[in-house]
């Protein structure tokens, strides 16, 4: 998954927060709400995952034909991938278009792609209408798009979080690839330490 438990947790106690500031929501309960709201975002944000561990899955029943017909595995996964996102309905993660590389000054993009957002917006606003704490007092396609623009907002703040982590491993006075064991252990822990100042 993309962010940590704790991160999601964030998004969903600050988008609530925001929708009952707002005047869009209310509850009496908001633990209860976070709750079913940090959930629904969880479940969303890891199904990519699941996904992932499928196509690993029925790709190794198929190693040997693979094999044995050329098929490039990660074509294969990409195929595979597909029909499955396809069967379960689900918006995937695609930034491949987005070059996460920059030149200096240049903004860095979200690390979730716009059709992504949307969707964590819509199960954002599918639970709170399924959750017997939550009131709605506007109608659920507002609440949605306020949803959509509280947690961009919050997304923004994480972009920073990664950026930070990206230039501290940048600084070492070797060069570490991105991708090597070194790297993602590094990338952690720098992570970590930006997202405990936000108080996580």
């Amino acid at each position: 998954m993309i962010f940590s438990r704790e991160y999601v947790g964030y998004l969903a106690r600050h988008t609530v927060k925001h929708l009952i500031d707002a005047k869009l929501i209310e509850t009496g309960k908001p633990k209860a709400v976070e709750e079913r709201v940090y959930t629904g975002l969880l479940d969303e944000l890891s199904l990519e995952d699941r996904i992932n561990d499928e196509v690993r899955v029925i790709l190794d029943a198929y190693q040997e034909d693979m094999r044995r017909t050329g098929a490039s595995y990660s074509e294969m996964f990409k195929k595979v991938k597909t029909e499955l996102a396809r069967k379960y309905k689900a918006v995937l993660n695609d930034t491949s278009s987005q070059d996460r590389s920059r030149l200096p000054g240049q903004r860095p993009t979200l690390r979730i792609s716009t059709d992504k957002l949307n969707k964590l917006g819509h199960v954002v606003a599918d639970t709170l209408a399924e959750t017997p704490e939550a009131d709605f007092l506007d109608d659920r396609n507002t609440i949605r798009q306020e949803a959509r623009k509280a947690l961009e907002k919050l997304l923004l703040e994480e972009m920073r979080i990664d950026h930070a982590a990206r230039q501290k491993i940048e600084s070492q006075r070797r060069i570490i690839p991105e991708g090597s064991q070194e790297w993602d252990i590094l990338y952690r822990k720098y992570y970590n330490e930006e997202v405990k100042k936000l108080g996580i």
